[in-house]
């Protein structure tokens, strides 16, 4: 019977150490996206083009990968993430500046994975 017990509680601590992490894990990427990912969000859901190309029913992924840099009133952040569209999905790549403690999105690009197709939600493309 102590085997047994043992085991459980074993079982039960695995869990609450994955619950733990897990928790950890998506308040931290709460606490990335903030303002700046809503506003691109935002700025892809009203966006025709986009709804044209990936379909209506937009999901936008959990997880975003870059870098987001904050000094006193100013801050840059770039960064991607994925959209899964209800035709096709894109990866999203935005750049955006912080100024007088207010974020400014400088760029949003759709780009359907299978194409290649870009779509500048803000922004356009420079070519020098």
């Amino acid at each position: 019977m102590k085997n047994i017990s043992g085991i459980l509680y074993s079982i039960l601590g695995a869990l609450l150490v994955v619950a733990l992490i897990t928790e950890l894990l998506a308040g931290l990427m709460k606490m990335m996206k903030g303002e700046v990912y809503q506003k691109s969000v935002k700025a892809i859901k009203k966006d025709f083009r986009v709804k044209r190309l990936l379909g209506k029913n937009l999901e936008f992924s959990f997880f975003m990968t870059g870098n987001i840099s904050e000094t006193g009133d100013s801050g840059i952040a770039t960064f991607q993430y994925t959209i899964d569209g209800s035709k096709k999905d894109a990866e999203v790549f935005v750049k955006a500046e912080r100024m007088n403690a207010k974020w400014y999105l400088v760029n949003v690009v759709v780009t359907e994975k299978e194409s290649e197709q870009r779509i500048y939600v803000v922004g356009q493309p420079v070519d020098y």
